[in-house]
């Protein structure tokens, strides 16, 4: 068994410290909102909640502290299960932070291809949805995939089942936000191909793209 390299991690607690602050500072700004996000996918309440969260000053702030938080835990769930299945250890700052930009790039590149396809077939209302449910999501799933990889990375003896534990929490989530979009899509007048479309280029399309650099890194 080829023995794991052991790295400096100081910055992954600055990074945890952080995010933390980012919770914080994000549940004071609106509790109410914050605890509706923590529990997103059993309310329902995505439009609602978007709706709410861009309607004040105040609320605007909390979107873009919750989605930097996001972008930061998702980023970090990544490279711990690259560390755990990879020989050499990912714990490295400069390894994270090209794991942060490939998803930054993943979430542009999706969002971009979403406005002009729902722009070029005049579909405001699900484009709409779409991204209302894409960003609500990725919040939702960096809440709880926070505390998990703080214990996956710090807890002797939990690095094999917190691996497991972030693959399969990222996977279930991503499963229920494709079906859902998926599902209300179908449920629009809209041409069956466009549906075809969207699936390709919205869903199967970046998804590639983003397995294969993290297969091929």
């Amino acid at each position: 068994m080829i023995e794991k390299i052991s790295h400096h991690t100081d910055w992954i607690i600055l990074c945890l410290f952080i995010s933390g602050l980012l919770l914080i500072y994000a549940r004071s700004l609106n509790s109410k909102w914050f605890l509706a996000l923590v529990n997103l996918l059993w309310k329902g309440r995505e439009q609602d909640l978007y709706d709410e969260v861009n309607s004040t000053n105040s609320i605007s702030i909390f979107s873009i502290v919750m989605g930097v938080f996001s972008f930061v835990i998702m980023a970090l769930s990544v490279s711990v299960v690259l560390n755990h299945f990879d020989s050499n250890s990912l714990y490295e700052i400069k390894d994270y932070i090209k794991i942060l930009f490939s998803f930054l790039f993943f979430y542009f590149f999706k969002g971009l291809l979403v406005n002009v396809l729902f722009w070029l077939f005049e579909l405001k209302e699900a484009f709409s949805f779409q991204l209302n449910h894409l960003v609500l999501t990725r919040m939702f799933l960096a809440i709880w995939l926070f505390p998990l990889c703080a214990l996956t990375i710090f807890l002797d003896g939990f690095q094999l089942i917190g691996a497991y534990l972030i693959i399969v929490v990222i996977g279930a989530v991503y499963l229920y936000s494709f079906f859902k979009i998926l599902w209300y899509l179908f449920s629009l007048p809209i041409s069956w191909y466009h549906n075809i479309l969207y699936l390709c280029a919205l869903e199967l399309l970046p998804l590639w793209i983003l397995i294969s650099w993290f297969l091929e890194y």
